[in-house]
């Protein structure tokens, strides 16, 4: 024998403002999500960047005076390139 749930109907009145407050907080929670992921993202970017640099202008610090004049640059360059904190381009 099957079981057949009770079937009740009950009149609510379903306030449209209830509604829409609730659709709104979950479309803000999601909006939210989204502006937290975007700032993620946009932090690691920075992040990666910054590392770069810094490898970069710790290699350009290691080349001898040959390899210097290969790319165009002196050693006056070189310090002054390799001096600059992280956050500097």
């Amino acid at each position: 024998m099957e079981h057949k749930p009770e079937i009740r109907t009950q009149h609510k009145y379903v306030d449209p403002m209830d509604v829409a407050i609730r659709d709104g907080i979950q479309r803000g929670r999601y909006l939210h999500g989204q502006a937290v992921r975007a700032a993620f993202r946009g932090l690691s970017v920075w992040i990666f960047k910054v590392l770069m640099r810094t490898r970069t202008r710790r290699a350009l610090a290691q080349l001898d005076d040959r390899m210097l004049r290969d790319i165009g640059l002196d050693k006056r360059q070189v310090a002054r390139e390799s001096q600059k904190p992280f956050w500097r381009v």
